[in-house]
């Protein structure tokens, strides 16, 4: 009999630990964002991946505030493989608008619109932008 890591376990019941804690909000700002936090954070010792560490800092800009978003999106690897990765600038531009920072929040938002190939999204990413000011 072959003994199973227990990585794999670890990982679905962390998974499992995050959608149980978005399914018990029942509205958006019921969300235990600290321990959706905290949860990645574990999450991505177990599973180490780009995508794993951009839903990290969504969770901490959500937990923690926009800053500490910001500064865990500065920690994924640039040759992660992101670049193209409609989400990455989309979350940039909105913990950047949180943060006040429009300037900065409209080009993040304009990238995110230009990268996207669905048309409502890149209205919606568009709107984003210009709710920014010019």
């Amino acid at each position: 009999m072959r003994k199973r890591s227990a990585a794999p376990t670890a990982r679905h019941a962390l998974q499992a630990a995050l959608a149980a804690c978005h399914a018990r909000a029942h509205k958006a700002e019921d969300t235990d964002w600290q321990k959706i936090a905290g949860l990645y954070d574990t999450l991505r010792v177990i599973m180490p991946s780009p995508v794993v560490d951009l839903n990290r800092a969504v969770a901490h800009s959500m937990a923690f505030g926009p800053e500490t978003g910001l500064a865990r999106l500065d920690e994924i690897d640039p040759a992660a493989g992101l670049h193209n990765y409609v989400p990455l600038p989309a979350a940039r531009g909105d913990f950047l608008f949180h943060a006040g920072r429009l300037a900065e929040a409209r080009v993040e938002f304009e990238r995110a619109a230009n990268l996207t190939r669905n048309a409502r999204e890149k209205a919606f990413f568009l709107a984003r932008a210009a709710a920014c000011g010019s």
